[in-house]
């Protein structure tokens, strides 16, 4: 009964979903309990549903609001299942942002914070692609962009956790998949403006300043005629711990 279930919905989701298709508006029961396979206790089935919004969604719009079960998707207890909805939302913010509202948006923003490390790093590049490729691309509109800040907005909130990986991972991934250097000056620029990084930006340069302060104070001592060996370890040290591998940093200094 189970594999008849799910091949059946599969049909269904192929013919709501077919470009010309009107079968939601000609049988609208149909279209109903094709809903309520959304919350089906079989996970293939779920995962069918959501595999197929995505035709749905581009080529009948007008279903989206009907369609929001996806959102509830994103937090499906099914790994599989979670990862797929994100895929979903993803491909339809590049392909046909006006089909997306801020419920999807605000789920595909909310999946950052996974609880699995896993997820939560699929998740975060998914994210980071998504925003950079809205922003990049020259077809989407200023208000398309401006609508993607809540994503930019959640990822940066990682960047003011006190967990030093996690700030550099933020680093990374924002040099690397979002604003790569290769990137124009002044689009860079605003850009950075767009998503309020500038927060994050003053961050980091007090980190460097405070690090040349450093630096600095460690040259100081070792062009002095008494050389303390204590006051350059503490300064070592305090560089060190703000990386993600202090011993090595320690070591590479001595």
């Amino acid at each position: 009964l189970f594999v008849v279930r799910r091949d059946i919905v599969k049909l269904l989701g192929l013919l709501f979903g077919s470009q010309r298709s009107r079968l939601a508006e000609d049988i609208p029961e149909l279209w109903t309990a094709y809903m309520a396979r959304y919350n089906d206790v079989g996970e293939e089935v779920r995962l069918v549903c959501v595999t197929l919004s995505l035709n749905i969604l581009i080529y009948h719009p007008e279903l989206r609001g009907q369609v929001s079960l996806l959102a509830f998707r994103c937090h499906d207890t099914n790994d599989r299942i979670r990862l797929e909805s994100l895929t979903v939302i993803r491909k339809l913010a590049l392909s046909k942002f006006e089909a997306l509202n801020e419920e999807l948006l605000n789920c595909l923003a909310g999946r950052i914070r996974d609880k699995k490390v896993r997820f939560f790093l699929k998740n975060l590049v998914f994210c980071l692609s998504s925003a950079a490729a809205i922003h990049k691309l020259v077809y989407f509109t200023e208000s398309e962009r401006a609508s993607v800040a809540v994503i930019m907005q959640r990822i940066l909130s990682f960047y003011y956790q006190p967990y030093l990986d996690d700030r550099l991972l933020i680093e990374r991934l924002f040099v690397s998949s979002f604003l790569p250097f290769k990137t124009d000056p002044k689009k860079r620029m605003a850009i950075l403006f767009e998503i309020n990084f500038l927060r994050s930006l003053e961050e980091i340069f007090s980190q460097q300043s405070r690090f040349r302060r450093l630096i600095r104070e460690i040259l100081q001592t070792l062009d002095g005629e008494e050389q303390s060996l204590a006051l350059i370890q503490s300064r070592v040290q305090i560089i060190a711990e703000s990386y993600g591998t202090p011993a090595k940093i320690a070591v590479y200094f001595q």
